[in-house]
């Protein structure tokens, strides 16, 4: 049953609530904040995991702070993860992080791993000169969700063309080209799914919000999850991305490439 809106969650019931056992698609973003513990003051990276089950319902499934020392940190928290009942994961989108895309293969046999639309996109806006960072995001995304690969092209020719004296962001472009050209191995239902652009820079926003508004440091994720997350991690969960019809679309897009697969999963 869903939680009303006005319910808080906190950081013990996030990571122990059981999971649905199939999602669609799981986002991992980072946040890299600064944290204080015994008296000193460093960033450090948060890990928030959430997914899409077969209704278009969102799911915090897990926030955490890699141990980078320990090389089976992320296996033994997948595993976990499985263990509360998720059983089966068709695509993740996800910034580098080679462990972790390593012990998602083995978890979840046959996922496919996407890169993270948002970090291209974030990566080159950064680049642009502040009065076109905003225009220069939506450009962007443009070219993730074209209608074929002849539109794709021509917004990364234009993109080329106004940035020409921009050398850097030319560069950057070209960088990213490749990635951005393989989501166009899918329909684009599916890289409307892939492509969480603004539910990510919501969610990112509001991580640093939270930091800045507290007169001392937080001590890491649970802090601040508990302290004031809570109201708008269970917002999310409530909140649909996608308007019915829109879901419907790629709902039948992922019967009809996995029916099979889901057959057990629907009910």
């Amino acid at each position: 049953m869903r939680k009303p809106k006005t319910y808080k969650t906190n950081y013990e019931e996030i990571q122990k609530k059981r999971l649905e056992k199939f999602y669609v698609i799981i986002h991992i973003v980072r946040v890299t904040i600064p944290v204080k513990k015994e008296g000193e003051i460093y960033n450090t990276d948060i890990t928030v995991i959430y997914g899409y089950n077969l209704q278009g319902l969102k799911t915090i499934i897990g926030i955490y702070e890699e141990d980078k020392n320990d090389n089976r940190y992320w296996l033994e928290q997948l595993e976990q993860v499985k263990g509360r009942g998720l059983e089966v994961v068709k695509f993740v989108s996800s910034e580098p992080n080679k462990k972790l895309e390593q012990a998602l293969k083995i978890v979840y046999t046959g996922v496919e791993i996407i890169p993270s639309a948002d970090r291209i996109i974030t990566k080159i806006v950064n680049y642009a000169p502040n009065r076109w960072r905003d225009e220069t995001g939506r450009e962007l995304l443009k070219m993730f969700l074209a209608e074929d690969k002849e539109d794709f092209e021509a917004i990364y020719n234009s993109l080329q063309e106004k940035y020409i004296e921009n050398r850097i962001v030319v560069i950057m472009l070209e960088r990213y080209k490749e990635e951005i050209a393989a989501y166009y191995e899918y329909s684009r239902e599916f890289r409307h799914l892939f492509c969480s652009y603004y539910t990510i820079r919501v969610m990112l926003y509001t991580f640093y919000a939270a930091v800045r508004r507290k007169d001392d440091y937080y001590t890491g994720a649970e802090q601040i999850v508990n302290e004031t997350l809570g109201e708008y991690l269970s917002k999310f969960e409530a909140t649909r991305s996608y308007v019915k019809k829109d879901w419907i679309r790629i709902q039948n897009e992922i019967y009809a490439k996995f029916a099979e697969e889901i057959e057990g999963y629907i009910l």
